[in-house]
C-alpha cells in the first residue's frame, strides 16, 4: 500500500512541477506544440494517479490536462497558459491532500515538495526544450537560454530549502542521520544539476543546442536521483529534506 502511495504522490508531484513551469513559460517562439506534447505527458501521469488510486481526484487531474492538450493543440495560447494554472492550482490542492504532514498544518512538507517538483519539471522542459530545434532549426537559442534561466532559479529556491533543513537537522542533532542519501541530493541532485546547467548555458550561448539537450539528459536524470534520494531520507527521519 506504502509502495502505491509513493507512486502517487511521484505523479501528482509531476504535474504540478509541469503545470507551474507551463504556466510560467511565456514565449511567442516556441511552438504550440511543444506545451502540447507536455500537456500530454501530465495527462498521462494524472491517468496513472487515478489508476494507482487517487479516484476522483486524478481523474480530474486528467480532465484538466486533457482540455489544455486540447486549447494548446489548437492554438489557443493565452487559453492554454490559463488551464495550465488551472491545473497547477488543482495539482498543489491535491498535493496538500495527500502529503503525510496536512493534517498537521505544516507548510514546511508542502513547500519543499512543490520546490522538489518545480525543479524536476525546468530541468525537464529545458532538456525537451532543446529537442524542439531539431525540428525548428531556426528558432532563436533566446528560448532555451530562458529555460534554463527559469531551471536555474528553480535550483536555487531548492537549495535554500535543503539548506535550511540540513542546517535543522545539524542544530538539533538529529540521530542515524541517513549521510549518504543526504549526499546524493546534494552533490549529485543540486552539485550536478548546477553544473549541468552551466554547461548547458555555455553550450547555448554558441547555438551548440544538441550538445545543450545532450547534457541537459544528464542533469534531469541527476535532478532525479538527488529528489529521490532527498524523498527516502525525509521518510526516514520524518523531516522534510
Amino acid at each position: 500500500m506504502a509502495g502505491w502511495q509513493v507512486f502517487t504522490e511521484f505523479c501528482v508531484q509531476a504535474i504540478l512541477g509541469l503545470a507551474i513551469v507551463m504556466a510560467g513559460t511565456r514565449d511567442a517562439e516556441i511552438d504550440p506544440w511543444y506545451f502540447r506534447t507536455q500537456a500530454l505527458v501530465a495527462f498521462g501521469f494524472a491517468t496513472l494517479a487515478a489508476l494507482a488510486g487517487l479516484g476522483g481526484r486524478g481523474w480530474l487531474l486528467a480532465g484538466l490536462a486533457w482540455v489544455t492538450f486540447v486549447l494548446w493543440s489548437v492554438g489557443l495560447r493565452a487559453a492554454g497558459r490559463a488551464a495550465f494554472a488551472c491545473l497547477a492550482l488543482v495539482a498543489a490542492w491535491v498535493s496538500w491532500r495527500l502529503l503525510p504532514a496536512a493534517a498537521e498544518g505544516s507548510w514546511a512538507w508542502f513547500l519543499t515538495f512543490t520546490a522538489s517538483a518545480v525543479l524536476v519539471a525546468a530541468v525537464y522542459a529545458a532538456m525537451l526544450l532543446g529537442h524542439w530545434y531539431l525540428v525548428w532549426p531556426w528558432m532563436s537559442v533566446r528560448p532555451l537560454a530562458r529555460a534554463l534561466g527559469l531551471a536555474a532559479t528553480a535550483l536555487a529556491v531548492r537549495l535554500a530549502f535543503s539548506m535550511q533543513h540540513v542546517a535543522d537537522l545539524v542544530r538539533g542533532a538529529a540521530e542515524a542521520v541517513p549521510t549518504g542519501l543526504l549526499a546524493a541530493h546534494l552533490l549529485v541532485g543540486l552539485g550536478g544539476v548546477t553544473v549541468g546547467l552551466l554547461l548547458a548555458w555555455r553550450c547555448a550561448r554558441i547555438r551548440s543546442t544538441q550538445s545543450a539537450t545532450g547534457i541537459l539528459y544528464a542533469a534531469t536524470a541527476m535532478a532525479l536521483l538527488g529528489e529521490l534520494a532527498a524523498r527516502v531520507a525525509a521518510a526516514r527521519l520524518g523531516l522534510p529534506i
